[in-house]
């Protein structure tokens, strides 16, 4: 088959992922919003969830910047 594009066998790729943290808008939260922007720009991470207590606003928040 002429046009069958081959792809080398690399492996498994490896990244970081934090699938539990807490924004501003969660209970206990200690910081500001602009300390949390800060933690996610430089955080080295590939994936991160935002699990805040009892709410969304925290994700809609982060999403919408």
């Amino acid at each position: 088959m002429p046009d069958e594009i081959i792809k080398p066998n690399i492996g498994s790729e490896w990244r970081k992922w934090d699938l539990h943290v807490h924004s501003p808008a969660s209970d206990g939260f200690s910081g500001t919003w602009d300390q949390f922007e800060a933690q996610l720009k430089n955080a080295e991470c590939d994936v991160i969830g935002i699990n805040d207590y009892f709410s969304v606003a925290g994700y809609k928040q982060i999403k919408e910047k």
